[in-house]
């Protein structure tokens, strides 16, 4: 039995872009001609602005009370990704 997708080609590529985009910080030219187009800056602005919208973003006090000690010399940390 072969399994089903989960996942449509196209939001396969959504996700890969935004993973490599945040995880490994590639120039946005490098990830367009890896997938072989020139939207990649489009996609990733409007799917970020889009994620926004549904991760919690908690307020400047619960940051600065919770942000691990290396961080403590960034003043105007917004948020912080692990990607690990």
């Amino acid at each position: 039995m072969v399994p089903t997708r989960k996942l449509h080609d196209f939001d396969q590529f959504l996700l890969m872009l935004m993973l490599m985009k945040i995880r490994l910080n590639m120039p946005m030219r490098d990830l367009a001609d890896r997938f072989n187009t020139s939207l990649c800056s489009s996609l990733f602005t409007s799917w970020s602005k889009a994620a926004a919208m549904v991760v919690f973003m908690p307020d400047q006090g619960r940051i600065n009370e919770t942000k691990p000690l290396r961080f403590y010399a960034v003043k105007n940390l917004n948020c912080l990704i692990d990607c690990s």
